[in-house]
């Protein structure tokens, strides 16, 4: 096997002065940030919802999750793949799509007192950093998965928002 069949790709990414990854697979697309629009009684993960192409994408703050400062106004929310469902994850700048040879990943056991082991189990080579690698999958609890599949937003605009031509109006 030659020495690129063991490469990965990852998404590397900043929250305040801390650097972390997703496995490039679990990142549908980046998207400029924008301000989600809050939901009346969404449950305390959800920050709101942001309208892509018409779809609405529930979105968490990543910042929150890590328990780092959120100092900075956030540049980039990722759409992330949890299944067959999306939400997205705010988190201050996306740095870079990182190659990294096999040899450069490991497990974590334990990081300290930044992202819970519920959400890394392996971390990456990144120059001179050790890298954290976020799993998507462990991103939400069992409970806040099901409160986000009951979740059904209601599609009504931002105040000012016309409807565009031949569009319906919410029922």
């Amino acid at each position: 096997m030659e020495r690129g069949d063991q490469q990965r790709e990852f998404v590397i990414f900043r929250l305040d002065d801390e650097y972390f990854a997703f496995d490039v697979g679990q990142v549908a697309e980046i998207f400029a940030y924008q301000e989600p629009v809050r939901l009346p009684r969404a449950p305390k993960f959800l920050v709101g919802m942001i309208d892509v192409r018409g779809h609405m994408l529930p979105v968490v703050d990543l910042r929150l999750r890590a328990e780092v400062e959120a100092a900075h106004q956030p540049r980039h929310i990722m759409a992330i793949r949890l299944g067959e469902r999306f939400i997205g994850a705010i988190v201050d700048e996306v740095c870079e799509v990182y190659e990294a040879e096999e040899e450069d990943i490991g497990d974590v056991a334990v990081l300290g007192d930044k992202l819970n082991s519920q959400y890394v189990r392996r971390a990456l080579r990144w120059g001179r950093r050790l890298v954290p690698v976020v799993d998507a999958t462990r991103l939400l609890t069992t409970e806040e998965a099901l409160r986000l599949r009951r979740l059904r937003p209601n599609p009504r605009r931002r105040r000012g928002e016309r409807r565009e031509a031949g569009e319906k109006p919410p029922s």
